[in-house]
Parts: structure tokens; C-alpha cells; sequence
């Protein structure tokens, strides 16, 4: 459900990635924060007046709350099985996000522990649909705050990387890059 706008001071931050986005009004400041809570996107707005500071407010989010409900079967009378959910990890620690040029978010899980069916889970990198707006199909995935889970459903996950075995696996990692 919707939440009131509230100001959160930030705790278990794990990574910054900072660039300049232009809304059509000029480039101005954003910034990806990975915390124990989630994946914020704050943008910094000018001045209100004079003397006075700019402000930041947050215009994405992927709140740890969020993200245990982003691979659910979709739709209104969607059933979900031990079977569609045994695969989703029980917990999401954000260790690393980006934006991407496409405007996609590139994101490191770090958690470790089980999975739903109690099998280990030892982290995974994801790619999720970062669009910004309210399409009219409500199935699809595009970021909204009136939106129930702010608009993210399983139509959410562009790609997965799951923990890679060999000589080289990636096991609970903590940086990933896509150029």
C-alpha cells in the first residue's frame, strides 16, 4: 500500500553511484543509494528560494519490501505455488546499484542464506526495469508510487545472474558493472 512521504536518515549504506540526468530542464544531480532498507534514486532540486538549501527527494525505489514480492505471478486472481516462489531469495541486501544508460537499474543482491524452498542462496545480480511513469496496462512494470508494490511485479526482473559455480563463480557477490 501507498506510503505518507517521509524523510528516512540513511543507515547500512553499502554503495553511492552518482551522475548527472538531464529532465529536460538542464542536467542536474542524481544519486543511487544502496542501504540496509533498499535502492533509493534521490535528485537534487534547486533552491525554493533564496538563501535557502536545495532539496533532495527520492523518484525511485526498490524498498527491501518491495523486492519479496517483484517475482510473483502477476494479475488479479494470480495463485502462487511453493513451486513459483521455492526459487526467491528469503531476504535482499543491496550491495551495489546503478543506473544504467538505458535507464534500467543494475543491482547486486549480497544476501546469503535460503531461498523459499530452504535451499542456500548465496547472492545474485539483477537487472530491473527502471522506468518512471503509469502505463496503461497495470501488469506492466513502470516505477509508481500510487501503484501497489510502487508498480513492481515479476514483468520487473529484466535478468537474472544467479551465484555461478566453476573456478571463478561468483558467490555472494558485491560489485557488478555492464557497459
Amino acid at each position: 500500500p501507498a506510503r505518507a512521504d517521509q524523510t528516512i536518515k540513511v543507515s547500512g549504506l553499502t554503495s553511492v553511484t552518482v551522475k548527472y540526468k538531464d529532465f529536460g530542464t538542464g542536467p542536474v544531480l542524481t544519486v543511487m543509494l544502496s542501504t540496509d532498507r533498499g535502492v533509493f534514486e534521490v535528485v537534487e532540486f534547486p533552491s525554493a528560494g533564496p538563501g535557502l538549501p536545495p532539496t533532495w527527494r527520492v523518484v525511485w525505489q526498490l524498498p527491501v519490501e518491495v523486492y519479496e514480492f517483484i517475482r510473483r505471478p502477476v494479475g488479479v486472481f494470480a495463485s502462487y505455488t511453493l513451486g513459483q516462489l521455492s526459487e526467491n531469495p528469503q531476504g535482499f541486501r543491496p550491495m551495489h546499484a546503478r543506473r544504467l544508460d538505458s535507464g534500467d537499474v543494475l543491482i547486486v543482491n549480497g544476501y546469503s542464506g535460503t531461498k523459499k524452498d530452504t535451499s542456500q542462496f548465496d547472492g545474485e545480480v539483477l537487472i530491473i526495469d527502471g522506468s518512471i511513469g503509469n502505463p496503461a496496462d497495470p501488469r506492466l512494470p513502470s516505477y509508481d508510487v500510487n501503484r501497489q508494490n510502487f508498480g513492481f511485479n515479476s514483468l520487473s526482473v529484466k535478468f537474472e545472474l544467479p551465484p555461478v559455480q566453476g573456478i571463478r563463480g561468483i558467490f555472494r557477490p558485491v560489485f557488478a558493472e555492464r557497459q
